[in-house]
């Protein structure tokens, strides 16, 4: 049997760091062009450029029906973005009609589950579970739990915590990453600091501490 069910990918960077960031309202929007083609949807804070387009078909893909929802605003996310316009909120319903589709998104925040409530489409996730393990910390204590090995690492709540728990890690050609909770990017865009001593460590405190507070 067919499986019609429509994927309207929404390309969210809804991650508390990178709101702002016009860059990051853009991240991966080609990547919805790779994992869905003709009959399905992507939403974009910007349009995808006209050439890149035209070069994809070349390469003998079909295209997804593409919605822009910008232009980008700083104050808002591409999920938040969505829900307050209407005109694009009338068009993903169009464009998904009385089919059998889901909701998908790069990012999952208390946003996107807004976004699937207005829309009234059900989302490919568990917003109970993807939110919370977005966390970094929850992620690593939760492989803990299931005896899933990863990279030796401590947690802190706060910044105070994390001078505490890395004292003893600092040695001559030993750094250590500083991890967001919730970031991602790594280091060029902010959401990692790599520090080499207990000084430089105290230095980045105001820093930090954004990082860590969810």
């Amino acid at each position: 049997m067919k499986n019609n069910k429509k994927r309207v990918l929404i390309e969210t960077q809804s991650n508390k760091l990178f709101q702002g960031c016009e860059a990051e309202q853009d991240y991966d929007q080609r990547g919805g062009l790779c994992q869905v083609g003709e009959g399905h949807v992507v939403v974009v804070t910007n349009p995808i450029d006209t050439d890149y387009l035209t070069y994809w078909q070349g390469l003998g893909f079909t295209l997804p029906k593409i919605i822009v929802a910008g232009p980008f605003d700083k104050k808002c996310t591409l999920a938040n973005l969505i829900v307050s316009k209407e005109s694009v909120l009338r068009e993903i319903k169009e464009a998904v009609g009385d089919s059998d589709a889901r909701l998908e998104f790069f990012w999952i925040e208390e946003s996107e589950r807004n976004l699937a409530a207005v829309l009234k489409v059900s989302p490919y996730c568990n917003f109970d579970v993807s939110i919370n393990l977005a966390c970094k910390y929850v992620f690593k204590k939760t492989c803990e739990s299931l005896g899933l090995n990863t990279a030796p690492w401590v947690g802190a709540h706060s910044a105070k915590e994390l001078v505490q728990v890395t004292q003893s890690f600092f040695s001559p050609g030993n750094n250590v990453l500083i991890k967001a909770s919730n970031g991602t990017g790594g280091i060029s865009l902010g959401g990692i600091r790599n520090v080499a001593t207990h000084d430089e460590l105290i230095a980045n405190l105001p820093f930090i501490d954004l990082m860590i507070t969810p």
